[in-house]
């Protein structure tokens, strides 16, 4: 018998900084600013329940409710949570933002839409998304975000989560909380 050996591809090196460690939440608003700034089924906090690294996560807080509610013109809605920052920053030399998510919930995750980040352009008309893939419910796991969206990377003015209720079931209750957001960039050639 013949065996083979492979071996794995050698991973680019990073140089990590912190971009928020959720020690202080304060920064973070639930609502869409457009919209809804008090979607009832959705909260920001911050815990010292669940936390990766340090005193506290954040967390984002999400009750599935379809019932229409008066002067309500969208019963599945989108709860989200979002972080303005004071001025624009330069992020056009990363190459990745890193955090930790865990989404705690009995809910079946069955879709790959599970949670989305965005940022928003500079002008706030738009916003850029990337689907975060293979959430796993119930434990705490990296998530890594290519920052390789179309969009000006030297003018950030924020971040934002969503959900859209219409991927759960009436009734699910998820809450996700992050912690030890960082932003990378490769000090290797990636290959």
């Amino acid at each position: 018998l013949a065996a083979t050996l492979c071996a794995a591809a050698p991973q680019p090196a990073l140089d990590f900084t912190k971009l928020d460690d959720f020690e202080d939440a304060s920064a973070w608003l639930k609502g869409d600013p457009k919209t809804d700034l008090e979607q009832k089924d959705a909260a920001v906090t911050a815990s010292t329940e669940t936390v990766h690294e340090g005193k506290q996560s954040l967390a984002f807080m999400v009750r599935v409710n379809w019932t229409p509610r008066p002067n309500e013109k969208y019963p599945k809605g989108w709860p989200m949570m979002s972080r303005k920052f004071d001025a624009p920053r330069d992020w056009s030399g990363y190459d990745y933002i890193y955090f930790w998510l865990y989404a705690r919930t009995e809910a079946k995750l069955l879709q790959e839409r599970v949670l989305r980040i965005g940022f928003p352009t500079p002008d706030g008309k738009e916003t850029e998304w990337y689907t975060i893939p293979g959430i796993e419910p119930n434990r705490w796991q990296e998530v890594v975000v290519p920052l390789t969206m179309p969009r000006d990377w030297a003018r950030v003015t924020g971040i934002t989560f969503y959900v859209a209720e219409a991927w759960y079931n009436d009734g699910d209750k998820v809450d996700f909380y992050l912690d030890d957001m960082r932003l990378a960039k490769r000090t290797t050639p990636a290959f």
